[in-house]
């Protein structure tokens, strides 16, 4: 089996559980970025294939601007950029130009030489950027494609630049490559219920939910109440907001972020204005591997999370960390997120603020006891029992299964594409 994946694979916690779950089972080649996760650098049952081609120092996480960087670097970069710009724009009225486009870029050239060695019965292709390289892959290897949409491609980032280039171009490599999968995953209801709505597709839901702890931590202090939020410090998710949540909270709260960036300006930045807004009850530490983290933030009390965005994606998260709240036994404050709202209301496992603005989280927080914090502590760690990386990857694993069966025709694959897409 062949995992593709443009990501850092070291840090992409989503991928990761994909090769910890699928390598008892499989033999795997896994392509991407950076170097060889930890874990995995003395085992052998795992070949490692790093796509050649340098990282930008500084990436914003945007997947589509990083593809940009990739190419922009240079007198070459330059005249690279502004061709790739021309058949982005162009593409909107000759779709072509979006092939010539993708197929120029030597990054997804070289991971398609990368693929098409592995010669696996299946490839596996984490997000849009990887899907036409496994469906050519899988051609020309008379293998069979699974396609894991994390989220909603076509409305990732809601800015202009999105919405007139880099829009289109995921739109179009959908709708020629989607028909050509024989399953389909992504992380939420909401998401696969737009996929359906949209594509005529069926995708099978796979949350992106951990492993959960062995042993829950008791915590005594009713008066020292300690948030945590981890993962990457993006400036567009303005982290700054939950530094304004604690100056607005009681006495009890402490806030501990552990982030992981290259962005070391807006690092600088967030530290100075806790120092300035909140002295001594905001606190970073440094991170861990993306294994260590349930461990990890399981010293604290609960997990908060706010992220005030117009984009689709951003509404509509489960994000990892969520996960990692849940099997870490913590409690969760979260603002009004459709999906991490709905989940935490059924199972009572933390507070939804009534909107993004920091003052009105922080009256939430405010009004809680600390009965109220340990009864949703108690109910994380029942919810991790039923939601956790086992159950999900157990479906994932099913999956996989049909498509490897010899006598499963793809016309009669229960997780088959059953029509051709209809476009936004």
């Amino acid at each position: 089996m062949c995992i593709i994946s443009f990501s850092p694979l070291h840090r992409d916690a989503r991928v990761l559980r994909q090769v910890r779950y699928l390598s008892p089972h499989f033999d795997l080649a896994v392509i991407g970025f950076g170097p060889v996760p930890e874990d995995w650098q003395e085992r052998k049952e795992v070949q490692w294939m790093p796509i050649l081609f340098s990282q930008p120092k500084r990436s914003t996480g945007q997947k589509i601007r990083y593809l940009f960087q990739l190419c922009g670097q240079g007198r070459w970069g330059e005249l690279a950029q502004r061709a790739m710009m021309r058949n982005l724009y162009l593409g909107r009225l000759i779709p072509d130009l979006f092939e010539r486009w993708y197929w120029n870029q030597p990054l997804f050239a070289h991971a398609l030489e990368l693929a098409t060695s592995t010669h696996p019965r299946v490839y596996l292709a984490n997000d849009w950027n990887s899907l036409p390289i496994a469906v050519e892959a899988a051609s020309r290897n008379s293998a069979r494609v699974l396609f894991d949409a994390h989220e909603y491609a076509p409305l990732e980032y809601d800015n202009l630049w999105w919405r007139m280039n880099t829009r289109p171009l995921i739109l179009h490599l959908l709708r020629k490559y989607l028909p050509q999968v024989d399953a389909f995953t992504t992380v939420g209801p909401i998401i696969a219920r737009r996929y359906q709505r949209e594509f005529k597709v069926d995708p099978v839901v796979i949350m992106n939910a951990s492993d959960p702890i062995a042993r829950h931590r008791e915590r005594t202090d009713p008066e020292l109440i300690h948030l945590v939020h981890h993962g990457a410090a993006f400036r567009i998710r303005r982290l700054e907001h939950m530094i304004e949540v604690i100056r607005y909270c009681d006495s009890r709260y402490h806030l501990h972020f552990l982030l992981v960036t290259e962005d070391t300006e807006y690092l600088d930045y967030l530290q100075r204005l806790a120092r300035e807004r909140t002295p001594g009850r905001v606190h970073f530490h440094q991170p861990v591997l993306p294994k260590q983290v349930v461990e990890r933030i399981s010293d604290y009390d609960m997990g908060i999370y706010l992220l005030a965005s117009n984009a689709y994606n951003d509404q509509m998260a489960l994000p990892n960390k969520f996960f990692d709240f849940i099997a870490a036994g913590l409690a969760v404050c979260i603002g009004p997120s459709p999906e991490m709202a709905a989940m935490v209301r059924k199972l009572g496992l933390g507070c939804v603020a009534p909107s993004f603005r920091p003052r009105d989280m922080a009256h939430t927080l405010n009004r809680l006891s600390w009965k109220d914090i340990s009864a949703m502590q108690r109910a994380s760690l029942a919810a991790a029992r039923e939601i956790n990386a086992q159950h999900e990857m157990t479906k994932f694993l099913d999956i996989i299964r049909v498509l490897t069966r010899d006598d499963q025709p793809a016309q009669d694959r229960h997780f088959r594409i059953v029509a051709e897409g209809n476009l936004l």
